[in-house]
Order: C-alpha cells, then sequence, then structure tokens
C-alpha cells in the first residue's frame, strides 16, 4: 500500500475509534527489498540487517527464505550423513541447506541481541537439530558451521556459563 493510503486508513481507523480531533502519529513504513529471492540473497540481506540491528528486517529476510528453501533444505539434510566435503563447489550444491541453517543461526543471533533469549534458544535449537549439516561461507575465505556456533551460544544462554 502507498503511503498516502496507509495513512488515510490509520486516519479511518483512529477516527473510527477516538474521532479525527486527535492527532495521528506518523506511520513508518518498513521497506523491504528482496532482490531476486535467491537464498544466498537474502541471507546476505539478513546478514546486513543483523549488522544493522534490524530484527524486523533480519526476520522477515529469513523467514523468507526459510519459507521458498526450508523443504529443500530438509531432503538435503536427510540426504547426508556428515558434512559435505570436497571442493567449494561440491559444498555449493547444498545451498538451501546452508542458506537455511544459515538464516536460523542469524535469527538466533538477531533475537540474542535483542534479549529475547528464548526466541534466540529456539532458533539456535532448529539449527543444531534439524539443519546440522548446514555450512555457511565466510568471506575470509572458508566454510564454517552453524550448528557448532549456535551450541556455545544456546549453552550460554540456558545455563548462564
Amino acid at each position: 500500500m502507498k503511503r498516502i493510503g496507509m495513512f488515510f486508513v490509520v486516519m479511518f481507523l483512529l477516527g473510527a475509534t477516538h474521532g479525527f480531533a486527535q492527532e495521528v502519529p506518523a506511520v513508518h513504513m518498513h521497506r523491504i527489498d528482496y532482490g531476486d529471492y535467491r537464498s544466498v540473497t537474502l541471507v546476505t540481506k539478513a546478514w546486513d540487517a543483523l549488522k544493522a540491528n534490524d530484527l524486523q528486517s533480519v526476520l522477515t529476510y529469513t523467514n523468507k527464505c526459510i519459507e521458498f528453501y526450508g523443504a529443500q533444505a530438509s531432503k538435503m539434510e536427510a540426504s547426508l550423513k556428515d558434512y559435505a566435503t570436497g571442493t567449494n563447489d561440491q559444498i555449493f550444491k547444498y545451498w538451501a541447506l546452508n542458506d537455511v541453517g544459515t538464516s536460523y543461526f542469524i535469527q538466533g543471533e538477531a533475537y540474542r541481541a535483542a534479549g529475547m533469549n528464548k526466541e534466540a534458544i529456539a532458533a539456535y535449537k532448529k539449527v543444531i537439530h534439524d539443519f546440522t549439516y548446514a555450512q555457511c561461507w565466510d568471506t575470509q575465505g572458508f566454510f564454517w558451521k552453524p550448528a557448532e556456533g549456535s551450541k556455545p551460544r544456546m549453552d550460554f544462554l540456558i545455563t548462564g556459563k
């Protein structure tokens, strides 16, 4: 809905319940750009939102990645008995698994930063239990494992140690 249309909806709703004499608060429209909707794009945008401490955008991008690619990621996870190895291209063949697992890790990080420990624990558990073999490409030139990164963070939130 365009900004002006949203303004009139808010005016109508406030007017219907409170009368038009009341001041209408500013409406903040949260802009989301999914780009090409590829999982790598959504995860990159989620990382950027995490760096900006923008929980709403983190959840929007990661949830979209999970919605679009979660079923494929689960199939990829089920096909593995251990982490994929070999060349980078061989590991990248598990793109959906890697990006969905990373999405849950990013959610955990965002929730943890927001002090939402229960939600952070749930996100970390999802990585550990359902997307164990996900791997995330680090821009420094190596893969790391979101499940292994999630475990100590989750443990700390649970035990304080």
